[in-house]
C-alpha cells in the first residue's frame, strides 16, 4: 500500500522495478559480489569434478560444501537460493553445511584458497 497524492502514488508505483533494480546493481559494485555459475564453475574445475557432482547428495561431499559456502559468502544470494541452485535442497540444509565448515579449519582454508581464485 501507498500513501499519497494520486501522481506521488503514480510515480512511485513507476519506478519501483527501476529503483530496485539501480540499488541492486550498486550493492553487487559494492560488496563485490561474484556470479553463482562462476563460482559454481571454479569450484568443480578446482576440484575435477563435473558440475553434477556438486549437486548429488551426501555428506561426504567436500566440493559440494565448499561452494555452498562460498555462494553464502560471495554471491550475495539467500540460503534459500542457493538450496535452488543445487536441486531444490532444504535452505536449512545450506545453513548447516555452512555452520559446520565453519569448525573445520582443512576446509575453511579450501574455502580462502578457491575464495581467492575467484575474487
Amino acid at each position: 500500500m501507498i500513501l499519497g497524492k494520486e501522481d506521488f502514488v503514480s510515480k512511485v508505483k513507476e519506478n519501483i522495478g527501476k529503483v530496485q533494480n539501480q540499488e541492486i546493481v550498486k550493492r553487487e559494485e559494492i560488496d563485490g559480489f561474484v556470479s553463482p555459475q562462476i563460482i559454481i564453475n571454479k569450484v568443480a574445475e578446482y576440484y575435477g569434478v563435473p558440475i553434477q557432482k556438486l549437486k548429488d547428495s551426501g555428506k561426504a561431499n567436500l566440493p559440494k560444501k565448499v561452494a555452498l559456502c562460498l555462494l553464502y559468502r560471495r554471491s550475495g544470494l539467500t540460503n534459500k537460493e542457493i538450496a535452488n541452485l543445487f536441486g531444490g535442497i532444504h535452505y536449512t540444509a545450506v545453513s548447516h553445511s555452512i555452520s559446520r565448515i565453519g569448525g573445520n579449519q582443512e576446509i575453511l582454508q579450501e574455502v580462502e584458497t578457491l575464495e581467492k581464485l575467484i575474487c
